[in-house]
């Protein structure tokens, strides 16, 4: 199973700007995506499919990021949600000083240390190896 790359924010930024100079060049770019604010950034006009057809075709200066998700699902969306606070009980995974060697034997992690209870924790990454490495020795 292949993975897609993981593109790191200066990497994008890099990538639209390239697309933004092939554009003012004069060559026609179809830039395929469902990250909003990328497509809002980098085009002129936007074509919004579902279902495999056509919703919309519209200038990116008159539309917005919220308006391009309801067409794209068909309904309206929610981007963010009032939750409650939630009271965190005693850790349910403790992990202390977590040193990980990479497969040629150079640090990948130094010194970690959490406390996960109630609570999901992320570890953010462009490095497979590292997530990976981390994932399989704190779990076992």
């Amino acid at each position: 199973m292949s993975r897609l790359p993981y593109w790191t924010p200066q990497e994008v930024t890099e990538l639209l700007n390239i697309l933004r100079n092939l554009a003012a060049e004069g060559h026609s770019i179809i830039f395929i995506s469902h990250k909003l604010n990328e497509v809002m950034a980098c085009t002129s006009r936007v074509v919004v499919m579902l279902d495999g057809r056509v919703v919309k075709s519209v200038p990116t200066a008159d539309t917005t990021a919220r308006d391009l998700a309801r067409l794209m699902v068909g309904r309206e969306v929610i981007f963010r949600l009032e939750r409650q606070a939630v009271q965190q009980g005693a850790p349910v995974l403790r992990v202390s000083d977590l040193s990980v060697l990479d497969q040629r034997g150079l640090p990948a992690l130094r010194g970690i240390s959490f406390d996960v209870s109630g609570e999901i924790l992320g570890s953010p990454g462009s490095r497979a190896t590292v997530r990976q490495n981390s994932k399989w020795h704190s779990v076992g």
